[in-house]
């Protein structure tokens, strides 16, 4: 074999290992928010956690009433987490902004760190959400930190605001709109302020 030719064999080699590895671990894009992008992995593991958190509410109301709840397909579920996850890049974003990265990660832990008090915790959130504990922390948590921490921010920012929340709601309102978002999942489109399922 001639060095062009194996030289070739071996770049294309190479090629198609980094190509499996992304689909593998299911790093190529999902969704693009004001050009952050946000992994297809990562909605899908929301997904998941959304449907089994879904189905576990599901089962014990079934069991506590024997009538369960109507079922939202699977469609609008996967629908509401992605607009979840475009919210929570826009409140990420905004944060970054606003507070430094060290004190932000700060304030994060803290939030979270109040949000796990209780007894067998870790059970519980195993048996509702399908998560170990980290995961739990780093999923459900930390984008429920992030937003509670924007929203006492704009809350202490803006004392002159007749909004409850500080213009968090406002804000937010008007992010969605100017967001520029790309989602590359077939079935689901931005609308220009939220996820839609797609027809």
């Amino acid at each position: 074999m001639s060095p062009k030719l194996t030289f070739l064999i071996i770049v294309l080699l190479v090629i198609a290992s980094i190509v499996f590895y992304i689909i593998r671990v299911e790093a190529y894009p999902g969704l693009l928010v004001n050009g952050h992008l946000i992994r297809y992995g990562d909605a899908r593991t929301d997904w998941n956690i959304a449907l089994h958190y879904y189905d576990m509410i599901n089962q014990a109301e079934t069991n506590i009433t024997g009538t369960a709840y109507k079922a939202s397909s699977h469609e609008e579920i996967e629908a509401a987490v992605l607009d979840t996850l475009v919210q929570t890049a826009l409140i990420n974003k905004e944060l970054s902004k606003r507070i430094g990265e060290s004190d932000l990660e700060n304030m994060i832990q803290r939030k979270i760190d109040e949000s796990l008090k209780g007894d067998n915790l870790e059970a519980k959130v195993q048996a509702l959400y399908g998560l170990s504990l980290d995961a739990f922390k780093e999923r459900v948590l930390k984008p429920q930190a992030e937003t509670e921490i924007l929203e006492s921010r704009m809350i202490l920012e803006n004392t002159s605001s007749t909004s409850v929340d500080g213009g968090f709601s406002n804000w937010l309102r008007e992010e969605r709109v100017r967001a520029r978002v790309i989602i590359l999942l077939p079935g689901f489109s931005w609308n220009g302020k939220e996820v839609v399922i797609s027809k």
